[in-house]
């Protein structure tokens, strides 16, 4: 697992994998955004509905590479702190 800061509290996490991953499962590449301390992280994920864009969620999405997460950075919406 490697840990890229990209802000103070916005990191890409490459090549995770779950704790007990299943035969074929791929490593992880996925924006997180640790917030203050009595608040939850929240993760950078992708909609493909009618309101298509990125979004801050409780639940990771895959980026596959540091690339496509910057990319992704960019293009997603402010968060409060």
């Amino acid at each position: 697992m490697i840990e890229i800061v990209i802000q103070p509290q916005i990191s890409i996490i490459q090549n995770y994998t779950f704790p007990y991953p299943r035969v074929g499962d791929q490593p992880l590449a996925y924006v997180v955004c640790k917030r203050l301390p009595n608040k939850e992280p929240m993760y950078l994920r992708y909609s493909r509905g009618p309101e298509q864009g990125h979004f801050w969620d409780v639940y990771p999405d895959d980026y596959m590479n540091e690339n496509l997460a910057r990319k992704a950075i960019g293009l997603s919406p402010k968060i409060e702190l």
